[in-house]
């Protein structure tokens, strides 16, 4: 809701973002707090062996249970039950305290619906039943120094001193996915990826591409020392606690195809010269006033430049396109710039530029022409060729200014291309789900199906619906719709094999997915693919008419295109096929080829 609470013993502070103020609040217990859970209207304060109650509203403090043992973790399920790990084993707390699992040290928790895991002392997973009361220890020869755990997607993933494994709780399977320095926090975004923090600095691990992105400073990530604590709030903003320091960021600033606030040095001029940069170039420049022009993509609100001399510990910030530099010494120099937020913690990319400037009128390009001409004005039965011969030179240099101004353009004209080129990706792509969106969908299948026309082959069309999805988020809610429609658009992604193929966000609850070279068996192939992968996800749907759990409907359509056929009506023949299938119970695929009676 806005306000961010830390404690540190039995020092409790509360940090007010709207009013930007921090507050200290009395605490008026003896014991030292060790860790604490947040259940919306309240927060839990963990000491030792005591779990206190702490009321939002009106601060007041009152003790949960005294459990008289060494507390590791607690979690609050989705009933606001607590589940209390100790060194002795694990309980369970509702109006009395149960004693669950006994003679075990389980130092942390996760929990699904279902489940209750933790892992112990002597580094194995220990698994709670909820519903059939029963559990078991999971002993597979696990790496040493177990950390963390927590459940995502299917998994859980348990953090070591120097790595993290997956288990999958269907498959039994394990592996290792990130090897390295020790791993100090797990962190589950919403959309189910796991973040994690080391000495140097944060990294996420995409679960569905299987691959880890470290991020630092030129990412907008403000990394200062090791993180002791960390939490995910609803609306997907990150909070990693360091000893002395809070960095904040959401989810959604950070994305790994983005260079943030990349900064373009356009040109340095010199009076009326003009120089083109490179950051390798040492530019020789003859006066003593520089300008130096750049752009920089304004990803967030209010990007400022900062700026400084090689010589100099501050820096200079400008909300400007351009540094102009006036009556600079004789001298080598070096400028470094950066692009920054208002909070100038998120840094840019660097650029820097090296340039010396040396203006003895004795010796400049200006002098000697002075010379010259003097020279020959002194010869006065030669004036009217050396007169002839300065016009063809000034000629010269005029043309050749137009030439570099004309390249300048054109270059200006490639940054901007560039510049527009990353915007335009960025609406490529379903902001909700991340896959592709209607927009691409266009330009693809007019694409292949032209390719498809030229080397006749077949392409094929799939249209997917989920059922009854009105009635779902009217049963859920529309933010459990909203990570439906991710862990659905995942799962279909998941269903592709080649490169060529290609799944879209098609309206709504609908998705599309187009396979070039592609015929009606192997088309039914993949339907049959998806459907299956999306029943398997069990997501439970008491408003279906086709079942109790999630199901989509397919139509599909394969041609080979001649000059004959028209696209549209080859999309037509799939809406046409996936209408077929709702009508006739849904949770099926129907390609159009049946409803002609061209094939079985």
């Amino acid at each position: 809701e806005g306000f961010i609470w830390i404690v540190n013993d039995n020092n409790f502070k509360l940090y007010n973002s709207f009013s930007n103020k921090w507050e200290n609040i009395p605490l008026n217990i003896d014991e030292d707090i060790n860790f604490i859970r947040d259940n919306s209207q309240n927060i839990f304060l963990v000491s030792d062996d005591k779990i206190f109650l702490f009321d939002k509203k009106d601060y007041s403090i009152s003790v949960v249970q005294d459990i008289k043992e060494k507390i590791n973790d607690i979690l609050i399920d989705k009933d606001q039950n607590l589940w209390i790990s100790t060194e002795e084993g694990l309980y369970y707390l509702d109006d009395d305290l149960e004693l669950i699992i006994s003679d075990t040290n389980i130092t942390s928790l996760t929990n699904n619906e279902d489940f209750i895991w933790g892992i112990s002392e002597d580094n194995k997973i220990v698994e709670y039943n909820i519903n059939k009361k029963n559990y078991r220890i999971i002993d597979d020869d696990f790496e040493n120094d177990f950390q963390d755990i927590i459940f995502s997607n299917e998994k859980l993933y348990i953090s070591t001193n120097t790595s993290i494994i997956s288990y999958d709780i269907n498959t039994r399977a394990h592996k290792s996915i990130y090897k390295g320095d020790t791993v100090n926090n797990l962190e589950k975004d919403k959309y189910g990826n796991i973040w994690f923090s080391t000495k140097n600095g944060l990294s996420q691990f995409f679960l569905f591409e299987e691959r880890i992105i470290h991020y630092g400073r030129s990412d907008g990530i403000y990394i200062g020392e090791k993180f002791i604590d960390s939490y995910v709030s609803q609306s997907n903003k990150i909070h990693f606690l360091s000893e002395n320091s809070l960095t904040s960021f959401y989810v959604e600033d950070i994305n790994p195809n983005i260079t943030f606030h990349p900064l373009i040095i356009k040109k340095i001029q010199s009076n009326k010269t003009f120089y083109n940069f490179e950051e390798q170039n040492n530019y020789k420049l003859t006066e003593d006033n520089v300008e130096i022009v750049f752009e920089y993509a304004d990803y967030k609100d209010k990007i400022l430049v900062r700026y400084k001399f090689n010589s100099d510990d501050e820096w200079n910030y400008t909300n400007n396109n351009s540094i102009k530099l006036s009556k600079l010494q004789q001298g080598s120099y070096k400028i470094t710039l950066q692009t920054v937020d208002e909070s100038k913690q998120w840094i840019g990319e660097e650029k820097n530029i090296k340039f010396s400037i040396s203006y003895n009128i004795f010796s400049t390009n200006y002098a000697i022409f002075t010379y010259i001409l003097l020279i020959l004005l002194s010869f006065l039965t030669v004036t009217y060729l050396l007169i002839m011969r300065i016009r063809e030179k000034w000629n010269d240099k005029t043309k050749q200014l137009i030439r570099q101004h004309i390249e300048e353009s054109q270059e200006n004209s490639k940054y901007l291309e560039k510049l527009n080129k990353k915007i335009e990706e960025l609406s490529f792509y379903d902001s909700l789900t991340g896959i592709q969106n209607l927009r691409l969908f266009d330009e693809i299948i007019e694409r292949e199906w032209n390719l498809a026309k030229r080397k006749e082959y077949p392409l094929s069309l799939i249209i997917i619906d989920l059922d009854n999805f009105k009635n779902y988020n009217d049963e859920y809610g529309h933010l459990k719709g909203d990570e439906v429609l991710v862990k659905v658009a995942n799962s279909l992604k998941s269903c592709l094999r080649r490169s060529t193929d290609h799944v879209f966000r098609y309206a709504g609850e609908k998705f599309a997915a187009i396979l070039p070279d592609t015929d009606k068996p192997g088309a039914k192939v993949v339907s049959e693919n998806m459907r299956q992968a999306i029943e398997n996800l069990k997501i439970e749907h008491k408003k279906s008419e086709a079942a109790d759990y999630l199901t989509i409907s397919i139509g599909t359509s394969t041609e080979i295109p001649t000059n004959k056929m028209e696209i549209d009506i080859f999309i037509s023949e799939a809406e046409e096929a996936l209408s077929k299938a709702k009508s006739k119970g849904k949770n099926r695929i129907i390609q159009y080829s049946n409803i002609k009676g061209n094939d079985s």
